[in-house]
């Protein structure tokens, strides 16, 4: 097997050679879907609101339900 296909570090139990993919490829972008609202417009609540720079707020609803991949 190639060498270019099996990194220096390894999952452990993983044996298989890696495949190199695009994140596109595998996920699904929801930040077309995302709905700007206007602080003044929000009804504050327990649901965290994020912005581009992370959470900017807190609101009453949600519009996406299940897992994500978040960056930090």
């Amino acid at each position: 097997m190639s060498n270019d296909t099996r990194p220096e570090i390894r999952f452990p139990g993983f044996t298989e050679d890696w495949e190199e993919r695009k994140l596109g490829e595998l996920t699904e972008s929801f930040d077309g879907k995302r709905v700007p609202i206007d602080s003044d417009l929000r009804i504050s609540g327990k649901y965290p609101y994020y912005g581009a720079t992370g959470i900017i707020d807190y609101v009453d609803d949600y519009i996406f339900n299940g897992g994500s991949v978040a960056k930090f």
